[in-house]
């Protein structure tokens, strides 16, 4: 700026306060015991950055987390409570959050795919842990994303211990995994002293005493809460572990809990009820979804069950795979249930005689159903339909759930005429055809004509 009459000539460089863009702070989940910044990004206008400060205005419980004033980082102590965390820039508050620190055990990450944990020589020394609160804290430290958490309510002397020298392993008496998809969980294990067993959601996996000799034990498991426990008052010492979610890369006779097979043709529908848990392997299964009664061929709906869980004692129909000769199924528990009634699809877990009061509806010849007639039965740990009686399948229709296949069959319960006059005639003779699921009876007949003439 120059002024009239003055030779000198000043200059002043005028910044107007540099506006923030792209601030985002989030809210965050955090746990005891850890080092943690908040998620900020703080973009100002040319790069000028003069100021930025952070401070927690108000806490509850969590007395000793602290922040860098500076850096924003977060330190947590070994008290769970919430946190408010403000950011300043250039003296004016730009973004707050709240960030809520919890135990361990209340932050597992769910197993996704096929996993492998591996203990042998995993520490350096030797380590023992009787915090129970700080377990989950010390094993992910040694394991990177092993997401394991101590169990509430389960006995035992809560010591675990990581070991590189002669008796290399994790000892402890729980441990506890969420998968997402069913899958092989295969144990690697040993004793550290005597009556030791390993139990998987409560059921022993191993025959007797550990032994000496690290040995694999294997049951399939259901998606969900997967606990690991050792003998009430007794160690037990893991070598490694795998949860594989490739079912079909295992014999049933390799779980612990066994399992159910059935020869089959590739393309063709067929009904199973099974008294126990399990998860099929070679075939897709399905359950009811309705019946269309406006439909011409009186369709039912089927969708896919996309993780091939079975519910014991619920019935289904299954599709084999391509190429597949047997399916199987492998149980994830060993209580049985009753054979019981899914959306108008009855099981039963032996032979059963139908009643023939044109309810009863069967599976045949693969995708169409037909009424039981005198005799008609259904074999073992199969399932037939009701149709038009309270608790038969439902006629209101549902839309399919997202990413679940449907197909569907005709029920055909009546035979259907021909059209066929009546007319004098000998030597009688029928046949009976199906075309698009419904029941056709031909007669091939000698007619005459008025005179009493053969036709030909």
């Amino acid at each position: 700026v120059r002024a009239s009459g003055i030779s000198k000539l000043t200059y002043f460089e005028i910044y107007r306060r540099p506006e923030l863009t792209g601030v985002t702070l989030e809210d965050m989940t955090i746990r005891v015991n850890q080092d943690l910044a908040p998620h900020v990004t703080l973009t100002p206008i040319e790069g000028k950055v003069t100021s930025q400060t952070w401070a927690i205005t108000a806490r509850t419980g969590a007395a000793d987390a602290t922040i860098d004033e500076n850096t924003g980082d977060i330190t947590t102590g070994s008290e769970t409570g919430t946190l408010t965390v403000q950011a300043t820039y250039n003296g004016s508050i730009v973004a707050t959050c709240t960030v809520t620190i919890i135990n361990v055990y209340e932050s597992l990450v769910p197993v996704t795919g096929t996993t492998t944990w591996n203990w042998n020589g995993a520490a350096s020394d030797e380590t023992k842990i009787n915090d129970a609160a700080n377990l989950g804290v010390i094993l992910a430290n040694y394991i990177n994303g092993a997401n394991f958490e101590k169990l509430e309510g389960i006995e035992g002397n809560y010591e675990y211990a990581y070991r590189n020298n002669s008796y290399p392993g994790f000892q402890g008496t729980q441990l506890h995994l969420v998968t997402t998809v069913p899958g092989m969980l295969t144990i690697t294990a040993r004793n550290s002293g005597s009556g030791q067993r390993v139990y998987v959601n409560n059921h022993e996996v191993t025959t007797s005493d550990l032994t000496s000799t690290p040995t694999d034990y294997m049951i399939a498991v259901p998606a969900g809460d997967v606990t690991i426990t050792s003998s009430t008052g007794q160690n037990m010492r893991i070598y490694a572990m795998k949860f594989d979610t490739d079912l079909s890369a295992y014999e049933l006779t390799d779980n612990v809990l066994g399992g159910y097979e059935r020869a089959v043709t590739e393309g063709r529908y067929g009904t199973i009820c099974l008294p126990k848990a399990g998860v099929m392997v070679g075939a897709a299964i399905f359950e009811v979804a309705y019946l269309d009664n406006n439909d011409p061929y009186k369709k039912i709906f089927f969708d896919e069950v996309i993780s091939g869980e079975m519910v014991a004692g619920r019935p289904y129909i299954f599709l084999p795979n391509e190429g597949a000769t047997q399916l199987g199924v492998f149980y994830t528990d060993d209580t049985e249930e009753a054979a019981g009634n899914y959306r108008g699809l009855f099981g039963s877990h032996t032979q059963e005689v139908l009643a023939t009061d044109g309810t009863n509806y069967i599976l045949l010849n693969n995708q169409y159903c037909r009424v039981a007639n005198l005799n008609t039965s259904v074999g073992a740990n199969r399932a037939y339909f009701k149709i038009g009686v309270e608790g038969g399948v439902p006629t209101n229709a549902v839309a399919p759930a997202p990413g679940r296949r449907r197909v569907s069959m005709s029920a055909q319960g009546e035979q259907v005429a021909t059209g066929m006059e009546e007319a004098q005639s000998d030597n009688l003779q029928c046949a009976k055809i199906v075309i698009d699921g419904h029941f056709f009876i031909l007669r091939g007949e000698k007619m005459y004509d008025a005179t009493g003439r053969l036709v030909k």
